[in-house]
């Protein structure tokens, strides 16, 4: 009985590891996954680095910047990045290599007008 149901996960095991997109999807989350544990290592090297209040100006950008790259993308990049690939002649891949140039030009000028200066976060002295 161990026998069969040890052949079932290992066929059920190859099965998977040979799906393509599964495959994607673990090289991406495993991506993800780095990334937030460098972001817990690097964690005290900020924190001393960094005073309390820099720290939480830097996270304050740093999700301002997550959200207008959510909002902003529309998922945009990665339909054109593909098309550039399928696009059958060069003349093609230089339209959308400039479409792609726009877009992110926009956006980033965009995303840059939004940003408050810092001078506007601190509130103002002569009021008090």
């Amino acid at each position: 009985m161990e026998i069969k149901g040890n052949r079932l996960i290992s066929e059920w095991v190859r099965k998977y590891r040979q799906n393509i997109t599964l495959g994607r999807a673990f090289s991406v989350l495993s991506i993800d996954i780095l990334v937030r544990l460098s972001n817990v290592i690097l964690l005290p090297i900020y924190l001393r680095l960094m005073t309390q209040d820099e720290y939480g100006k830097y996270n304050y950008i740093l999700s301002l910047i997550a959200n207008f790259s959510l909002i902003l993308n529309f998922g945009l990049f990665a339909s054109q990045s593909k098309y550039y690939a399928d696009a059958p002649t060069a003349h093609q891949k230089k339209i959308v290599l400039l479409i792609y140039l726009f877009t992110h030009g926009f956006t980033g000028a965009y995303s840059c007008s939004c940003i408050p200066v810092q001078g506007r976060l601190q509130p103002d002295k002569s009021v008090v």
